[in-house]
C-alpha cells in the first residue's frame, strides 16, 4: 500500500505501524510518537520552540539523542532571527545586531554581524551568545572586523559552549584587542562571526 494513502497517516492521526517507515504528518511535535528509525514527521502547526517555524521536518534516528525521544528537527535551510547578548564592546547609540541560524539535526549554522552605532567603545573582543548551547567539538568559526566600509581586518574567532569571541589577528595568527587594530571605531563599522557546530 502507497505509505501516503494509510488512514493512520492523514487527519492529523499520529500513529504508526510499528513494520512501516513513512512520513507523517499532524500538530505538535513528534516526542512520544513511536515510530521505525528513518520515518520522518512534519509538523503543520508553528513550533514556538523553534522560532515559530510551521511545517517543521523531524527525523526518527537512533537512540542517544535527547530531544524528542531520538526525534531531531531540521529546519531545512529557514533561517531564524534570535538576539544575542553582547559582551566585551559599547555598540554605540543606534548599533544594529543582525543574528540568524537554521539547524539540521544536531548541526546548527549561525551568524552575528554588529553594526556600529555612534560613539562606540571598543574592548580587546567582541562576544555573542550562540543560538543553541554547544559542545567543544573542533568545528571552526571565522569572524570579520570592517572598518566603515573601506577596510577589511584579520581576526581570531573561536566559541565555548555559550559564547562566540571575536579578536584582532596580530601577526603570526596571535590574537589582540579589537582596540588595538589601528583605526577608530566610529559608526558604521561592523563587526562579525559565523560558523558551524554541534549542538549539545
Amino acid at each position: 500500500m502507497d505509505p501516503l494513502t494509510k488512514p493512520e497517516w492523514r487527519a492529523g492521526v499520529r500513529r504508526v505501524l510499528a513494520d512501516d517507515i513513512g512520513i507523517m504528518v499532524g500538530t505538535g511535535g513528534p516526542s512520544g510518537i513511536s515510530a521505525p528509525v528513518g520515518s520522518t514527521w512534519r509538523q503543520t502547526d508553528a513550533n514556538s520552540s523553534h522560532g515559530n517555524l510551521s511545517g517543521l521536518l523531524w527525523n526518527k534516528v537512533g537512540t542517544g539523542t535527547a530531544e524528542g525521544t531520538d526525534w531531531l528537527v531540521d529546519f531545512e535551510g529557514r533561517w531564524v532571527s534570535y538576539t544575542p547578548t553582547i559582551g566585551g564592546f559599547s555598540l554605540g547609540t543606534g548599533s544594529t545586531t543582525v543574528a540568524k541560524y537554521t539547524r539540521s539535526g544536531k548541526l546548527c549554522e549561525f551568524y552575528v554581524n554588529c553594526k556600529m552605532g555612534t560613539s562606540p567603545t571598543s574592548a580587546s573582543y567582541l562576544s555573542a551568545t550562540l543560538p543553541l548551547t554547544g559542545n567543544l567539538s573542533p568545528m571552526p568559526i571565522t569572524g570579520i572586523v570592517l572598518d566603515s566600509g573601506t577596510a577589511y581586518y584579520e581576526t581570531t574567532a573561536y566559541r565555548d559552549t555559550t559564547y562566540a569571541y571575536v579578536y584582532g589577528s596580530g601577526t603570526s595568527g596571535i590574537a589582540i584587542g579589537l582596540n588595538t587594530l589601528g583605526f577608530t571605531w566610529a559608526v558604521n563599522d561592523v563587526v562579525s562571526v559565523t560558523g558551524t557546530y554541534e549542538i549539545a
